[in-house]
C-alpha cells in the first residue's frame, strides 16, 4: 500500500497505517483526504470568507477555533460558537462568512444517500457523546448514512484498544498532545494472534495525520492529554477488539452510549 504525496507534509508507512506531519502554520486551507471522503480545515477571516463546498452533496461544518465569536454565513440562520457544527444536506453553492474570525473543519461526500435538502446547527452541548474509560467521543455528525466526524479525547497515560476494522476505513489528524501509534511490524503475523514482539511505535505531535485501511492493525497511546478530530466511512460498529484494557468485546459497548 503506497503512502500518498501529500504537499507540506512527509509521510511515513507504519505497518500500513499511513502517518504524515502537516506543515501548517502559513496554510489558509490544507486538505487531509479527498476520498472516499472529503477532510479539510480552513481559516476564515478577512480576505478568506468563502469556503468552497459547491460539489459536496452532504457536508458537516465544525467550529474548531474562534478568533472572535461568533461566526456567521450568509443565508444561514445561525450563531456559530467554538464546537458547535451545522449538518447541511442538499447542493450548497459555497459558503460565504459574513462575521467571525475562526478555523473550521469540513467533511462530506460528493455523493450522498440524503435527498432532502436541510441545514441543522447543533450545539456543542447536544452532540452525542460516546464514553470511554481512556476519554471521550463527540459524535459531531451523530450516525450519518454516508461518513462520520469524531472528536476523540484520550486521556494522558491512557491508550484505545489494540484493533482493526474489515471495512471501515478513517483518518485521524492529532490537533493537541503527544501520542504513540502502536503498529504490527510484522506482516507475517495475524492480527488475532499478533505477539507483543509483532508491535512497533511511532511517536506523533501535532500536526499528524494517520490514514486507517480496513484489515490494518492499530492503537493510541496518549502520552499527554491528546485531541484528534476523525473522519471516517460510516461503520462505527466496525471495531475488532486483539487487545483491549478494559477487557472489551467487539462491536460497541452499549453502556457508552447511555
Amino acid at each position: 500500500m503506497n503512502s500518498p504525496y501529500i504537499p507540506g507534509s512527509h509521510n511515513k508507512d507504519c505497518g500500513g497505517n499511513q502517518v504524515s506531519h502537516f506543515k501548517l502554520e502559513n496554510e489558509k486551507k490544507f486538505t487531509f483526504a479527498e476520498t472516499p471522503y472529503v477532510y479539510f480545515f480552513q481559516n476564515l477571516g478577512g480576505d478568506h470568507s468563502l469556503v468552497h463546498v459547491k460539489d459536496l452533496e452532504s457536508l458537516t461544518v465544525f467550529i474548531y477555533q474562534l478568533s472572535s465569536a461568533p461566526l456567521q454565513f450568509s443565508g444561514i440562520d445561525a450563531q456559530l460558537e467554538q464546537g458547535d457544527a451545522l449538518q447541511i444536506e442538499g447542493n450548497l453553492s459555497d459558503l460565504e462568512l459574513t462575521s467571525g474570525e475562526g478555523i473550521v473543519l469540513i467533511a462530506g461526500v460528493h455523493e450522498g444517500q440524503i435527498s432532502e435538502a436541510s441545514i441543522k446547527h447543533t450545539k456543542n452541548t447536544d452532540l452525542k457523546r460516546v464514553s470511554k474509560h481512556w476519554g471521550h467521543e463527540l459524535w459531531i455528525n451523530g450516525e450519518h448514512p454516508d461518513y462520520a466526524l469524531k472528536e476523540i479525547f484520550i486521556k494522558a497515560g491512557t491508550k484505545t484498544s489494540l484493533q482493526y476494522h474489515n471495512l471501515k476505513r478513517e483518518t485521524n489528524v492529532l490537533f493537541e498532545g503527544q501520542a504513540l501509534l502502536h503498529y504490527k511490524n510484522n506482516p507475517d503475523a495475524a492480527n488475532d494472534t499478533v505477539l507483543p514482539g509483532d508491535i512497533s511505535t511511532q511517536e506523533l505531535s501535532p500536526i499528524s495525520g494517520i490514514d486507517v485501511y480496513p484489515q490494518i492493525l492499530h492503537r493510541l497511546e496518549s502520552v499527554t492529554d491528546a485531541l484528534l478530530y476523525e473522519v471516517s466511512t460510516p461503520h462505527l460498529d466496525d471495531v475488532i477488539r486483539v487487545s483491549d484494557d478494559q477487557h472489551r468485546g467487539h462491536g460497541r459497548i452499549e453502556k457508552e452510549h447511555t
